[in-house]
């Protein structure tokens, strides 16, 4: 049986017998008369837990009316009919959802949350932070996990990378073990001040961390005293050099949660995919950074096609030097 549901952000404001709708930005309907009467003592049963008949009794409004009301709304897009299954149960993250799903009032991408399942790795202290996070937003299965299990779990959607001091080389193993598993992930560092969530890699879609990291390094400064800290973080860590105040993990737990409502929930646009996002807690400064491609590099393009079909062969020469070069240049200096 349907029932109809007004969109959750819609606002009814009456002024001397008049009423009018607030919507969106810039959305505005007008209702006047005895309609506008009529609307307003339906309003409160168009909540989705409500046939039309029930809502023509609770009203005290004829069947016929709350029809010719609901019809008209429907017509204006103010109001969608749920299914008797058309669950998770409404709430105030399903309220939001509905701004930017207007079609399924929120509850679509609900269910694909419900849907997801997300892994959070990392020995940082805040990415426990982060599970609760994703948790609270609806995410049907949060994993937990200090360092990288010998298998994910089956059909994972996202995982979480976390560095909270152990230093880049969590991400490399990430960048490593995802690709070839064509998993998404998301990196998220805390250096004292500085926050640090995205990029999201998708594998054979955006770049991918080998990419990151060498133009990280391509654009340090100075060249020599930042490659030989970047050396040292990569294989001793940072320990409590990176310390940061006590709460950033809430911060960080917020911006992850955010990015995975987005990306999973495929209801708004996700500005983390192939973008990291800095945020300098002392001065809150936030910049978005995009990551491009670095042409021939190998994981790339082992990702986007198989390694038998990279031809000409030479092209694979190249991407293998290229590769060489590279950790010759982080490993070796």
């Amino acid at each position: 049986m349907l029932r109809p549901k007004l969109l959750p952000y819609l606002q009814f404001v009456t002024v001397d017998g008049s009423l009018t709708i607030h919507g969106r930005k810039g959305e505005l309907w007008e209702v006047t008369g005895a309609s506008a009467a009529d609307l307003l003592r339906l309003v409160p049963f168009l909540d989705g837990t409500h046939s039309i008949n029930d809502a023509a009794t609770k009203s005290g409004l004829s069947v016929e009316l709350t029809e010719t009301i609901v019809a008209y709304l429907a017509e204006q897009g103010l109001v969608v009919n749920l299914d008797q299954d058309d669950g998770p149960e409404t709430n105030e993250q399903t309220d939001f959802l509905a701004r930017y799903d207007v079609l399924s009032a929120g509850h679509e991408p609900a269910r694909r949350l419900s849907a997801s399942r997300v892994m959070v790795i990392g020995e940082a202290s805040w990415a426990d932070d982060i599970a609760e996070a994703l948790k609270r937003i609806g995410v049907g299965a949060v994993a937990r996990d200090k360092a990288f299990p010998q298998v994910l779990p089956e059909q994972t959607s996202l995982c979480v990378v976390c560095d909270g001091g152990a230093g880049p080389s969590i991400f490399r193993e990430a960048n490593r073990m995802l690709s070839d598993m064509r998993t998404p992930w998301l990196r998220v560092c805390v250096v004292a001040d500085l926050l640090m969530v995205g990029p999201l890699f998708i594998p054979g879609v955006t770049a991918c961390y080998t990419c990151y990291e060498t133009r990280l390094i391509s654009n340090a400064y100075p060249v020599d005293s930042s490659l030989r800290l970047y050396r040292h973080e990569l294989f001793h860590g940072r320990g409590r050099a990176g310390a940061s105040f006590g709460a950033a993990g809430m911060l960080v737990g917020g911006l992850v949660a955010l990015t995975a409502l987005k990306f999973l929930s495929v209801a708004m646009t996700c500005e983390l995919v192939g973008n990291e996002y800095t945020l300098d807690i002392s001065t809150l400064d936030s910049a978005l950074h995009p990551v491009l491609r670095v042409p021939g590099c190998p994981v790339c393009m082992t990702a986007r096609r198989p390694p038998t079909l990279l031809i000409p062969p030479r092209g694979v020469r190249k991407g293998e030097e290229y590769g060489k070069s590279f950790q010759q240049a982080v490993e070796l200096g």
